[in-house]
C-alpha cells in the first residue's frame, strides 16, 4: 500500500466562512476516506487541522522560529518533538521494545528523581507539556503509544505531583 511512510500534507486555502464542527468532521472523515481508498494514507495515521488565518499565521511564525543554519550555511529544520523523541529513545531503547512498561516507569522515575539532567528535562517537558506528539514519530523512534502514556503520567506526578 504505502511505498513512503514520511509525512505528507495537503493545505486547502478557502475565501468563506468558518465551518462549523459538524460540516468540519463531514470533510475530514471525506477526505481521509478518499486518501485511504487510494492507498496514498492509513486514515489511523492521518491527522486533519482546520486553522483560521489568525492560527495559520501563528503556526508558521513558529515554524519560521524554528529554522536554523548549518555549518554550511544551509536552512535546517529544527523540530523540538523530534529532538526529544530521538534522545527518549536512546536513553530508554531498552524499555521500548517491552509491552510491560512497569520497568520503564520505574527507570523513569528514578531518573527523574536523582539526577539534574537538562536535556532529560527538556526532553520530558517537550512530550508531556509543550508538544502534541504523532503516532508516525513514536513509530519513527520504536516508541509505543503505552509507553509515551507511561512517561507522560509518571513525568506530571513528578514534577507536578498529580
Amino acid at each position: 500500500m504505502l511505498q513512503n511512510n514520511s509525512a505528507h500534507a495537503i493545505v486547502i486555502l478557502y475565501d468563506g466562512r468558518d465551518m462549523s464542527e459538524e460540516e468540519y468532521a463531514l470533510f475530514s472523515a471525506t477526505v481521509v476516506d478518499l486518501l485511504s481508498r487510494a492507498g496514498i494514507a492509513i486514515p489511523e495515521l492521518t491527522t486533519m487541522v482546520y486553522k483560521d488565518a489568525e492560527e495559520l499565521t501563528k503556526l508558521l511564525l513558529k515554524e519560521t522560529a524554528n529554522v536554523r543554519k548549518t555549518k554550511n550555511g544551509k536552512d535546517k529544520k529544527e523540530d523540538p518533538v523530534e529532538n526529544a523523541l530521538m534522545y527518549l529513545s536512546t536513553r530508554y531503547k531498552t524499555f521500548f521494545g517491552n509491552r510491560d512498561t512497569l520497568a520503564l516507569a520505574f527507570q523513569l522515575s528514578k531518573d527523574i528523581q536523582n539526577t539534574n539532567d537538562t536535556a532529560l528535562f527538556n526532553a520530558l517537558k517537550i512530550v508531556c507539556e509543550d508538544e502534541t506528539v504523532y503516532e508516525p514519530q513514536l513509530k519513527k523512534y520504536g516508541i509505543s503509544r503505552d509507553a509515551l502514556n507511561t512517561i507522560q503520567k509518571w513525568y506530571c506526578m513528578s514534577v507536578h505531583g498529580n
